[in-house]
């Protein structure tokens, strides 16, 4: 009888171990996220120094206040732009090959956020070849999204 016990008490706690085991497996599961996004500024800029020497796109993400302001340098935005809060924020910025004319825009249509990665979708909502501006340009798009400690993955659709 106390074989028979033992062995049935045995069974008990391997079963328990074992529904405890899925519950936090169930738990941990990761679900991906389509996380907000708030634009910053898109628009284009008109390519001279290093932004009109590059001809390849740039995928860029900002989480401090250093890099922010030596974007903003190279970029010359001529236009008032809120304060970026590092500490809950990210900023996602994406720029076109510089282009021979107006016209043209870069979108950042999604974006998000999986167990291991965030995954950043670009598109190209606005192509009007042949714009007003006749000079080079380089579209560019920029968005805030909550604070996130994982590596970015850039895709164009």
């Amino acid at each position: 009888m106390r074989k028979f016990l033992l062995i049935t008490g045995l069974l008990w706690v391997m079963i328990a171990c074992t529904t405890e085991t899925e519950s936090l497996n169930e738990k941990t599961e990761f679900t991906p996220l389509k996380l907000e996004m708030e634009n910053v500024v898109q628009s284009s800029v008109m390519a001279y120094g290093e932004l009109a020497d590059s001809n390849d796109k740039l995928f860029v993400t900002i989480d401090d206040q250093l890099t922010w302001q030596n974007l903003l340098l190279q970029v010359h935005i001529n236009q008032e732009l809120q304060p970026i809060d590092f500490d809950a924020s990210t900023l996602v910025a994406v720029f076109d090959q510089t282009r021979i004319f107006g016209g043209f825009s870069i979108d950042i249509v999604e974006i998000i956020e999986y167990e291991q990665q965030v995954l950043v979708s670009i598109g190209r909502l606005n192509e009007e070849v042949g714009g007003i501006t006749q000079a080079p340009t380089r579209p560019y798009h920029i968005v805030k999204i909550p604070k996130i400690d994982k590596p970015f993955v850039y895709t164009e659709l």
